[in-house]
C-alpha cells in the first residue's frame, strides 16, 4: 500500500493557527492577573481549540505511516506521535495530561478553569517547545 504524501501546505496551515491561539491564552492569562476568574470561558475555548490544533497536525502526519488519528483513540495518536518524531519528546506527565482529551470539548467542560489555567502555566516552556518542534518538522519538509 503506497503511503500517503505529507501535504506541507495544509500543515503550515494548521500550524499557523497555533501561535494566534498561544497568544490569546496568553492575553487572558494577562487579563485574569487583572481581573481573577473574568476569563474562564474564553480560556477553556481557547484551550480546546489548542488541543483541536494538535489533533489536526496529528492526523495530518499520522497518515503518512498509515496510522489512523482518532479521536477517542488520542492517546495512542499522541503516542505514535512522539514515536514517529512528528512531536518532540517531553516528560510523560505532559503527553499524559494531554492524554485526557479524548472528546476534547466535553472533557475540557468537565475539568476545572484553574487545573487547565494550572497545567497551561507551568507548562508554558514545553508547549512552545511543542509548537516549534511541529514548525521544524514541517519546514524540513
Amino acid at each position: 500500500m503506497k503511503r500517503a504524501q505529507f501535504d506541507k501546505e495544509s500543515l503550515l496551515l494548521v500550524i499557523s493557527e497555533v501561535p494566534k491561539v498561544l497568544k490569546n491564552l496568553d492575553n487572558i492569562i494577562d487579563t485574569n492577573n487583572e481581573k481573577v476568574d473574568s476569563t474562564e470561558g474564553n480560556f477553556k475555548a481557547e484551550f480546546t481549540n489548542f488541543i483541536e490544533l494538535l489533533g489536526k497536525y496529528m492526523s495530518k502526519c499520522l497518515v503518512t505511516i498509515s496510522e489512523p488519528y482518532n479521536e477517542n483513540l488520542y492517546s495512542v495518536s499522541i503516542d505514535n506521535s512522539v514515536d514517529a518524531g512528528f512531536l518532540p519528546q517531553i516528560s510523560s506527565e505532559f503527553y499524559n495530561y494531554l492524554k485526557g482529551f479524548k472528546n476534547c470539548e466535553e472533557t475540557i467542560k468537565n475539568v476545572s478553569y484553574k487545573e487547565l489555567y494550572k497545567f497551561y502555566v507551568d507548562n508554558h516552556d514545553n508547549i512552545n517547545k511543542l509548537y516549534d518542534h511541529m514548525i521544524e518538522f514541517t519546514n524540513k519538509l
